[in-house]
């Protein structure tokens, strides 16, 4: 069970057990967000904190490992009549603030990963491990209107290949897939009360054919061939995202990666695994990567409900 502490112009303190609990994470979804109900009235919070164990402050908590969201107040509610009084609270992940901020346009020679992260997150207040100061790429435009958040996810899309990611706790990636240990779910793993799978054969494609000038270049799927796939997509480089071959390739993975999804129902409070590489113990149920979370808590108990689908490939 997740305790919570609140935070306002008095400080921090402790606040009473919650009457309902809902946390919402997904992958490319820049902030996470939160729900939580309480049975009694509370003062207005700026900020709320979700821990795990009995700590009684944020600092301790983060220390521990314990700290399992941080959450940028957006909306509280109350209701009060003859007999009791609920207050509910909505708040997201520190990329929130990001995401809401504007910056100021203009344009990037040479940028690094740690330059982009020093200017458009660090100022918020979100952490990150130690990041590149490689200078990668060579100009790179910040239009009028664009946010903070979308200063760095066009970074790293651009040069890096990647999807960033701004965990529950706010911490910082340039890439929201992790490669380090693999979750197993069922058999000798994490154990689930129920399983849902969906195959799209629909969303596969045969084969991609890139056209360039008056020539043109034919991509194949090998695998979704040998399965009696035909399905031809096609591209023009010229107006393509890299202008190259690996558009084609991109598109092809994006299929599979449709192609195939599964949704487990666990128990418990399993924390931020988004991006994590997990199987299975299903046919088929190899190589995919946790891309949505959904953590539940009410008088009927605990669930993690975990999507997991194939990781797209660059």
């Amino acid at each position: 069970m997740l305790r919570f502490i609140g935070e306002n112009a008095d400080g921090q303190f402790v606040l009473p057990d919650a009457a309902g609990i809902e946390i919402n994470c997904e992958l490319g979804v820049p902030a996470d967000d939160i729900t939580v109900s309480f049975s009694q009235d509370l003062p207005v919070l700026w900020r709320i904190y979700a821990v795990t164990g009995s700590f009684q402050s944020v600092d301790g908590a983060e220390e521990n490992g314990a700290l399992a969201f941080v959450g940028i107040v957006d909306e509280q509610s109350s209701v009060t009549d003859a007999f009791d009084s609920v207050t509910r609270v909505y708040a997201r992940s520190p990329a929130a603030l990001a995401l809401d901020s504007e910056c100021e346009p203009g344009e990037y020679v040479l940028p690094s990963a740690d330059v982009m992260y020093r200017r458009h997150l660090m100022p918020f207040g979100i952490k990150t491990d130690s990041l590149s100061n490689e200078k990668i790429g060579t100009e790179m435009s910040i239009s009028r209107g664009a946010s903070h958040y979308g200063a760095v996810r066009k970074f790293c899309e651009t040069f890096l290949g990647t999807t960033p990611r701004i965990g529950s706790t706010g911490v910082f990636r340039s890439d929201a897939y992790l490669d380090g240990e693999e979750l197993t779910f069922g058999s000798g793993g994490i154990g689930y009360s129920s399983i849902k799978v969906r195959y799209r054969r629909c969303c596969r494609i045969s084969k991609v054919i890139a056209a360039a000038g008056g020539a043109s270049v034919s991509v194949e799927n090998g695998g979704a061939v040998s399965e009696g796939i035909e399905r031809v997509r096609r591209i023009d480089l010229a107006d393509s995202r890299t202008g190259t071959l690996i558009d084609a390739d991109d598109l092809i993975a994006a299929g599979e990666k449709a192609a195939f999804q599964a949704q487990t129902v666990c128990r418990g409070f399993l924390g931020d695994i988004i991006g994590k590489r997990a199987r299975i113990d299903i046919p088929g149920g190899e190589g995919l990567v946790i891309v949505k979370t959904k953590y539940t808590s009410n008088a009927g108990g605990e669930t993690t409900t975990v999507t997991f689908a194939r990781k797209e490939e660059r």
